[in-house]
């Protein structure tokens, strides 16, 4: 079923937007204050090692958010996950490697003086119909929650680290399409990693600013 699921996602966002002006090619706005890393929802080594290899040089270049793709419920553990120097643990985070690496990079991110924000959440029974597609709603809920933060903070700029499938720039569902709409310029970057991703991965891809792969 979940796989079903995906599969109508992805052929909805893709297939709404095919013929839109996004390309790997495209210049976006130099006020852009939201840099988005996508990737194939693997957190491999390479991904977790490049994201937090880069986490000075983006520093230096002003940035001073990170929001994650965790349920924003995970707010105070997350908190106390960071305070505790990482001895605080919830049953639930420890259930993968995924997780693990994900925890990883957050608490590189906050040693580093950035603000640690969760945008995702568990509001799976809300679906909204575009047309003929369906589309999840955790689009709106994540891009809301970085909309709050741009208002909040004039002075924020936000790394974010989501699945590939919610940040590319086609279709009319996406994270990235949702800010744009409401006059937010992203730089998309997808992360790239040969060894684990697959043809609906490399799909995806294409929908980026930018790819960086992580192995040649």
């Amino acid at each position: 079923m979940k796989s079903l699921i995906n599969k109508i996602i992805l052929t909805s966002l893709i297939t709404l937007g095919i013929n839109n002006s996004y390309s790997q090619n495209s210049k976006f706005s130099e006020d852009s204050k939201l840099l988005i890393y996508g990737e194939p929802h693997h957190v491999s080594i390479l991904t977790k090692e490049f994201v937090i290899n880069s986490i000075d040089s983006l520093k230096k270049e002003g940035y001073n958010y990170f929001a994650i793709e965790l349920d924003r419920g995970e707010y105070n553990p997350v908190q106390s996950y960071l305070k505790s120097d990482k001895k605080y643990r919830d049953s639930e985070w420890d259930s993968s490697a995924s997780t693990e690496k994900l925890l990883e990079m957050i608490y590189n991110f906050y040693k580093k003086g950035y603000k640690v924000i969760p945008i995702d959440t568990n509001v799976f029974s809300e679906w909204e119909f575009i047309g003929d597609s369906i589309l999840n709603r955790r689009e709106f809920h994540m891009a809301e929650k970085l909309e709050e933060i741009t208002k909040k903070d004039s002075s924020a700029k936000i790394v974010a680290f989501v699945g590939g499938i919610h940040a590319i720039k086609s279709g009319e569902g996406s994270i990235a399409v949702l800010l744009k709409k409401r006059g937010i310029n992203s730089e998309t970057i997808y992360l790239m990693d040969n060894k684990l991703t697959n043809q609906k991965d490399r799909l995806i891809a294409e929908y980026f600013d930018k790819i960086i792969y992580l192995n040649k």
